[in-house]
């Protein structure tokens, strides 16, 4: 079984692909000009467009038998933008129409927690509430490939299956990554006085659970990928802690970081993750994944602790 992926240039896409390649899949990768996979030796191919062009995609599914399109977690990286949020959207529908054209039943798509309602620290959400309409261009994006995903099922056209990671975290980590916008803050002080919280994910963790999704989940069926739940000042706190005990500095790219201002009076950085992430707790449960894909919780203190020690080492830190 020859796996299409997407993403491979993220942190869920490139640990999901290191997954397969581990368990003896072979895997080929396809995405937009300027990126590249963080998994070595694996066949990559560039599509002609920022959107996944129809051509590209019926080169790619060549030999094919399913695909993980995982590209999804890149939007979070500049939620408003508006150009890429709908190139996803005109990607995704270039590659399901190369599908029915190769005959390619089976598609496995990364879409976000915030899909769902979250919930509270005390009990929080799981797949049984769908979040209502969201104005981030990212999240809308997402939920109209969800929309795409759903009428090619009920035409019989392919099966699928959703995933919704929290939010990522793991050793690998980049500046392109949501994780490195909550360490970078919380190192700044950042996310002092903030009230909310997140659930983080070990990427290791979600990408074991991901590859068994094809044989345990059914059509249509979605699987949050969810680790611990954890205030944005427990956060700041692990992270700290995390840099003191490697005798960390804040590297280049962090201290050389400008936040975006507004255009009208207001002086504060305008920060669209920052209102999506603190805003209110995004706190999900993992139950539905745990128990049919055999999920693997990490303990937060020590998938933070390890991220803060691949963040730094990756960007130089002196």
């Amino acid at each position: 079984m020859t796996i299409l992926l997407t993403g491979a240039d993220t942190l869920f896409g490139s640990s999901v692909a290191g997954e397969f390649a581990a368990n003896g899949f072979p895997v080929r990768a396809i995405a937009a000009p300027g990126t590249a996979p963080r998994t070595d030796d694996i066949p990559f191919e560039t599509s002609s467009s920022d959107a996944l062009d129809l051509e590209s995609c019926l080169s790619a599914l060549d030999g094919a038998t399913a695909v993980f399109h995982l590209e999804s977690e890149r939007l979070l990286a500049d939620p408003l933008d508006e150009p890429a949020a709908r190139a996803h959207v005109e990607g995704t529908r270039n590659l399901l129409v190369a599908m029915t054209r190769c005959g390619v039943e089976d598609i496995v798509y990364a879409s976000s927690a915030m899909s769902f309602v979250p919930g509270s620290l005390a009990e929080p959400g799981d797949e049984s509430a769908r979040a209502g309409k969201r104005p981030e261009a990212c999240l809308r994006a997402m939920r109209a490939t969800e929309d795409l995903l759903r009428r090619y099922c009920d035409d019989g056209r392919l099966r699928y299956v959703t995933l919704h990671p929290t939010v990522m975290m793991g050793d690998g980590a980049s500046a392109s990554d949501t994780c490195w916008w909550l360490i970078n803050r919380a190192a700044r002080g950042g996310l002092e006085g903030r009230a909310g919280g997140v659930n983080v994910v070990r990427a290791a963790d979600a990408a074991a659970a991901a590859i068994k999704v094809m044989g345990r989940g059914k059509p249509s069926e979605a699987f949050i990928l969810a680790g611990e739940n954890i205030t944005l000042a427990d956060l700041a706190d692990e992270v700290g802690q995390a840099m003191d005990a490697m005798g960390a500095e804040l590297p280049p790219a962090a201290r050389q970081a400008k936040p975006k201002r507004s255009r009208g009076r207001s002086k504060e950085a305008v920060e669209p993750l920052a209102a999506m992430l603190a805003a209110s707790g995004l706190y999900y449960s993992a139950g539905l994944a745990r128990q049919r894909l055999d999920l693997k919780v990490s303990p937060a203190t020590d998938t933070i602790a390890g991220t803060v020690a691949s963040f730094f080492s990756a960007d130089g830190a002196e």
